[in-house]
């Protein structure tokens, strides 16, 4: 792909490649590294002790 782009643009021919639609599994895979991730930052929070996070009993009553 890198070569095609190349070539089209030493013949002055404005080329770009469009980015790939997300399917439905690639947004689940994506929502779920992000839960992963959230996940992971609040038991390092909770292991350092700190009081940054929200119990579920917290956010049950804030709702």
């Amino acid at each position: 792909m890198e070569d095609l782009l190349l070539f089209l643009k030493s013949r002055n021919i404005e080329a770009k490649i469009k980015p790939a639609k997300k399917t439905a599994k690639d947004k689940r895979i994506a929502e779920f590294k992000q839960a992963l991730k959230e996940t992971g930052e609040m038991a390092e929070s909770i292991a350092a002790n700190k009081d940054d996070y929200e119990t579920m009993d917290e956010f049950l009553k804030r709702l």
